[in-house]
């Protein structure tokens, strides 16, 4: 039986019409029932909104609500089939495909990675174990194995890889085989075993909302339950023949079709911060039509955040990044990756920015020191010079440097990480200790941003120290405190720290999260080629030419999907406004999205003749925002000068010049007497 398809009115929000259909669906007509349901969407930003519309379409029709269990597609297999073996966590996964990789002879090996780390560097082999994981975790979606590109390969036209692959083969069956020893498995061969067993089941009805991109195994695990689900295909029924039996994009379909998109719905600016006007006049220009909450800005280009909140705070306008911010920017991920560099080098310099971090300097301050240590510290290091700090013993030449003393007190702090090797999954205490230490001697308050920041980001690597612990003991390596921090760090590296709700906010989207967003008002930035469409051209294992012949995703599946979005987007909007720019921060010259070039021929040449002719470059707004004052106090606060014993009666021509130039530095340098460090 074929999967049912559904196809939604493109001139209204998706979730909407997703949230009627589920409605008319209802198990009961005296309460929205829908807990026989699992609803997949492609993000979670989606998902939430969908509860909310759920939640809101019950409440006014004042019906209890149970509602459907909401995944992401990547969440979807799993739900469908019961693994014979527990998974492997992404720490043990890395660590057997460390384990896989060293065990082959370096010299095969050095054939296809010119550069191998030492043996015993844990940290360096780290990238070779992820680039393994997303070669797997692609090809095994796709229902393939690196045995079968050595042989698949063998078809194209100057394919002289195939040696590479079967090395690669060879690894993964180490990989694979290891697993089982342990009696773990991963995701990807637990699916493919459920396909090929056909094990996948349900009792409940699964609804797919735009979820366009679906892999191969993701299909084939549908197709074995394909009378329980429904897909939902945002797009008008005359498109139907643009979408295959699951719902998704058919790529030869979408490669020359126009998309209606106004020439007065798209601006061309010079640089960043000319985009980040751009985006304010947009807004300006719906002349207060919609609410903030009505209005979302689609940041393509995410090096535009910082620009964009910025000129948005400047006006008085709350924005809210649906990422967050990442963890890398935060408190605690910066004080364990300066701890990490203290413990591995003990250098000076080290030691130096490990007791600047706000949280160890007053850790510090706890610890009965002199309340000046940070000047003499400076002292000390102007006076001497040195490499590295090492604690002296006791001599009868003075009192021990405070430089000596306060690293004796961090010493007796991180003793744990300075001491004997351990396994990597006992290392988690240590580090929470660690975070505790600087971060626990006061409670902090949720409702200051700063401080709810450090405790989110705390949970965040709490999150990590957990996965940390669940290692399988048998694969764990014994490690360095300094590798583990470093280990720690790699880890949290694509970790973000989700902003707090706000309805009344600015909502700022990456470009996956948009089809589905309902705000009437859109403005999208970095609208610029090969951030949209994605371009998969450039991968050193899997080139274009090699992946249409494994047919799997290139770059016509990409641009498929991503003019299918800009489609959906531009026809479900009552305002669009589309901005891309010339160049970046640096001046690297960029190029507009083709995309943008999707239209007839005539209206083609006439954008790109525009767009492509020198630019004229407009002036920065000034805004009133730019001259805000800041806060009421600072958290430095400058000493005033205090009365001189007797007054200046005379001063010399270098002293009159310094005096007019600025009269507080003046008296800093030529009446203190006070000089730089």
């Amino acid at each position: 039986m074929p999967i049912e398809r559904v196809f939604l009115d493109p001139h209204r929000p998706a979730l909407a019409q997703a949230v009627e259909l589920l409605i008319a669906r209802s198990r009961s007509a005296a309460e929205i029932d829908l807990s026989d349901h699992l609803v997949v969407l492609p993000g979670g930003h989606a998902g939430r909104r969908l509860e909310e519309i759920l939640v809101d379409a019950a409440a006014e029709r004042g019906a209890p609500l149970s509602p459907p269990q909401i995944i992401t597609v990547g969440q979807l297999p799993e739900q469908l089939y019961q693994p014979s073996l527990p998974f492997a966590d992404d720490s043990t996964q890395q660590l057997v495909w460390i384990e896989a990789v060293r065990a082959m002879p370096r010299d095969r090996l050095a054939r296809f990675f010119p550069v191998l780390p030492d043996d015993g560097d844990l940290v360096a082999w780290m990238p070779v174990a992820i680039m393994f994981i997303r070669l797997h975790s692609e090809l095994a979606a796709q229902l393939l194995d690196f045995a079968a590109v050595a042989r698949l390969g063998n078809k194209l036209d100057g394919f002289n890889e195939q040696q590479r692959w079967q090395t690669l083969a060879e690894v993964q069956r180490r990989y694979l085989d290891r697993l089982s020893e342990v009696g773990l498995c991963d995701k990807q061969t637990s699916r493919r075993r459920a396909i090929d067993e056909r094990a996948c089941k349900t009792d409940r009805r699964i609804v797919l909302i735009a979820a366009v991109d679906l892999n191969r195994a993701q299909r084939a695990i549908l197709d074995q339950v394909a009378d329980q689900v429904t897909a939902l295909v945002f797009a008008p029924q005359a498109w139907s023949a643009r979408f295959d039996a699951h719902g998704c994009v058919i790529p030869s379909a979408w490669c020359d079709c126009s998309i209606e998109l106004p020439d007065e719905a798209i601006e061309q600016c010079d640089g960043p911060g000319n985009q980040s006007d751009a985006v304010l006049r947009a807004i300006a220009s719906f002349d207060g039509r919609w609410a903030s909450d009505e209005i979302t800005l689609g940041v393509v280009d995410e090096r535009l955040v910082t620009s964009l909140e910025q000129r948005l705070e400047q006006c008085g306008l709350r924005p809210r990044w649906g990422a967050g911010v990442p963890i890398a920017q935060t408190a605690p991920y910066r004080l364990i990756k300066a701890a990490a560099e203290f413990v591995g080098q003990r250098r000076f310099a080290a030691f130096a920015a490990l007791v600047r971090h706000p949280a160890v300097a007053a850790w510090i301050d706890r610890q009965k020191l002199p309340a000046d240590w940070i000047t003499q510290l400076d002292r000390w290091y102007a006076d001497h010079l040195p490499l590295a700090v090492v604690s002296p013993k006791a001599t009868a030449q003075g009192p021990i440097s405070p430089a000596y003393a306060i690293e004796r007190e961090l010493s007796r702090a991180l003793r744990d990480f300075l001491g004997p090797e351990r396994r990597w999954n006992e290392w988690a205490e240590p580090i929470g200790e660690l975070l505790i230490a600087c971060f626990g001697a006061q409670p902090l308050d949720l409702g200051k941003p700063d401080e709810r920041t450090i405790v989110e980001a705390c949970d965040a690597i709490g999150g990590c120290l957990q996965r940390l612990v669940r290692v399988h003991p048998q694969v764990a390596p014994r490690i360095s405190g300094a590798d583990a921090l470093r280990l720690l760090l790699r880890g949290l590296q694509d970790e973000h720290v989700a902003p707090p709700a706000d309805r009344d906010a600015l909502e700022m989207l990456g470009w996956l999260e948009l089809v589905l967003d309902d705000a009437p008002a859109l403005v999208m930035a970095g609208f610029n080629e090969e951030l949209v469409p994605t371009c998969r051209g450039g991968d050193q294992f899997l080139p274009n030419a090699l992946r249409r012949e494994l047919g799997i995703d290139d770059n016509d599946c990409c641009y498929a999907r991503d003019a299918y979005s800009l489609a959906m987007i531009a026809s479900s909007r009552a305002a669009l406004r589309v901005v891309f720019g010339r160049r970046t921060a640096a001046g690297d010259p960029l190029r507009p999205s083709r995309l943008l070039l999707a239209c007839d021929e005539s209206k083609m040449a006439e954008r790109a003749r525009r767009w492509f002719s020198p630019a004229e470059h407009a002036s920065r707004m000034v805004l009133a925002g730019d001259l805000r004052p800041g806060r009421a106090t600072a958290d430095f606060p400058v000493p005033r000068p205090q009365p001189l014993p007797e007054p200046v009666t005379s001063m010399s021509v270098s002293e009159f010049r310094d005096y007019l130039a600025c009269p507080y530095r003046y008296y800093l340098r030529h009446r203190l007497r006070l000089e730089a460090i």
